[in-house]
């Protein structure tokens, strides 16, 4: 059964990914895979930059889902091979194929909507009888220097 975490960062949208950076770099040596799952293409380029800057620590990564790359950017249907760690950064629903992960981490940030989303969410996990975990995080994430 999936494991699913909340993780509240103080911040808007670009602390949410910055945030999904740290969690991914955490996460490398422990999930043999890992899909940040944005809402679009804008969404997966500002990440991917990101990421870019992460890239001493984090294994060579795909935007857009690759089976073969440990680390992918998706904004489509399809998680393809991935099923380790899913990191949901669209602000208003996981994919319907969240379940076949490992572990979900919802990212939630200072938008009123996306809040309430997430909060329908979490009840939605709640009803069906995942595992829940949530973390509030008092201070925006660091941003990653080059």
């Amino acid at each position: 059964m999936t494991h699913i975490n909340f993780y509240q960062v103080a911040g808007d949208y670009q602390s949410a990914l910055t945030l999904a950076c740290e969690l991914t770099v955490q996460a490398a040596g422990s999930h043999p895979d890992v899909l940040l799952h944005v809402p679009d293409r804008r969404a997966g380029a500002r990440l991917d930059q990101l990421l870019a800057n992460h890239a001493g620590a984090l294994p060579t990564h795909s935007v857009a889902p690759q089976p073969h790359h440990p680390i992918s950017i998706s904004w489509g249907d399809t998680p393809l091979q991935h099923h380790g760690l899913l990191i949901n950064l669209c602000p208003t629903a996981t994919a319907d194929w969240f379940s076949r992960f490992d572990k979900l981490i919802e990212i939630v940030y200072d938008d009123h909507t996306v809040t309430e989303h997430k909060r329908a969410r979490y009840r939605y996990y709640r009803d069906r009888g995942y595992p829940l975990g949530f973390q509030e995080l008092h201070r925006p994430p660091t941003a990653a220097t080059a």
